[in-house]
């Protein structure tokens, strides 16, 4: 039982993933999750705690939106774990909701003898890649094990139930709560001016967004590839044209001296983490996510909802519905020089760029919902609740 002075909390979230896209899906689930009728808390450790995360989840706790809010900053997995244990004790959740791995491997390893809580566990990717036959082995022991720990996975995309499914784990464990935006998302977007000032882009210039973390899955090294093979056409690169890299991360400093090494330097700008990015995505004439594995991206769905044409590498979580080989341009992930043409052929064509983002656009509002994925994760809840996790 909880004290008068402890919060009740019905289910807790934790992550280490305090940026990127992770971030984004607690900054727009746990709110809307809130309005429920459940109680829910949040725990936030290790290196990637950025400001403007921990701003957020304050501000959602201190109007009430949050019942219960702790951070460790700089925890690793075994020290998030024991903090994880006493938070459990302390605020008793019927329901633990890990994110990312890390937090999958805290929460799965310090309760897997302390049980109840239920345990709930998103990858938000789990990672695997074509060929990478190694990690797909060690990803499948290791996560096999951790499945006997794990009453659901709650997943956010067909793609990554299907990798799911190729490491094993079993069907009646795992459910799909499909990323969305909210419904009121293109009223929160600045029009292109104001887009542009806020993010220092010459209103006269041609600007290729890259809205991701700056992380090696990213493939950001395949774009300035793209970009250097392109510059050598004879169509070339279009006049005052610039890149803006909207994110940080580890790959930050080696991106930089590819850029130098590939003479980029004059187009290429490393922008930082823009906090309210989602609400510029209109300064962007053009958008690119060339990874090379995603759970389900928002900056896909949010640049799509934004009317902003889009280049996605191929991988099957870019192209969570068939209709969206109409409303992209795509290439094989990894392929410098397939994703040169494919530049090329959005460069020439403003007619086709803005038929492809009306269409992008209207099929992301009709498809992607974020109350058909709050729908689905309060399902998953009050069965596990109901069911004592059966």
């Amino acid at each position: 039982m909880t004290s008068a002075a402890t919060p009740r909390i019905d289910v807790l979230h934790v992550t280490e993933a305090g940026g990127g896209g992770v971030a984004r899906h607690l900054g727009l689930v746990l709110p809307a999750l809130s309005q429920r009728g459940l109680a829910y808390g949040l725990f936030a450790f290790g290196q990637r705690l950025g400001d403007g995360f921990r701003v957020s989840a304050e501000a959602q706790a201190a109007t009430g939106l949050l019942s219960a809010l702790a951070f460790a900053p700089g925890a690793d997995v075994l020290a998030a774990g024991v903090r994880l244990r006493s938070l459990v004790q302390q605020w008793q959740p019927r329901i633990l909701h890990l994110h990312a791995t890390r937090a999958g491997l805290a929460g799965r390893l310090a309760l897997r003898r302390n049980r109840p809580p239920a345990i709930v566990y998103s990858p938000h990717a789990f990672g695997l890649t074509p060929g990478s036959t190694v990690r797909r082995l060690a990803l499948k022991l290791s996560e096999r094990r951790l499945a006997r720990w794990t009453d659901r996975y709650a997943l956010v995309s067909d793609a990554e139930y299907n990798d799911a499914m190729l490491l094993g784990l079993p069907a009646s464990q795992c459910v799909v709560c499909e990323n969305g935006l909210p419904d009121d998302f293109a009223g929160t977007l600045l029009d292109r001016a104001e887009a542009r000032k806020r993010l220092h882009a010459p209103l006269d210039s041609i600007v290729l967004g890259v809205p991701c973390r700056l992380a090696k899955q990213k493939n950001l090294d395949c774009l300035l590839r793209a970009l250097a093979v392109l510059r050598q056409t004879p169509s070339g690169l279009p006049p005052n044209f610039r890149v803006f890299l909207c994110g940080d991360g580890p790959e930050e400093q080696a991106l930089r001296r590819l850029v130098t090494v590939e003479k980029l330097d004059a187009i290429v700008h490393f922008s930082g983490l823009i906090p309210d990015l989602s609400r510029l995505l209109r300064a962007f004439d053009l958008a690119a996510i060339p990874s090379s594995y995603e759970g389900l991206s928002y900056a896909l769905l949010e640049t799509l909802a934004a009317e902003v044409p889009l280049i996605a590498s191929n991988i099957p979580a870019n192209l969570p519905r068939p209709e969206l080989h109409e409303c992209l341009w795509t290439f094989k992930a990894g392929d410098e020089q397939d994703l040169a043409r494919q530049l090329a052929a959005a460069f020439q064509n403003q007619d086709e760029r803005q038929r492809r983002a009306q269409l992008g656009a209207a099929l992301v509002k009709k498809n992607f919902p974020l109350n058909a994925q709050i729908n689905a994760l309060t399902a998953l809840y009050q069965q596990l609740d109901n069911s004592g996790r059966s």
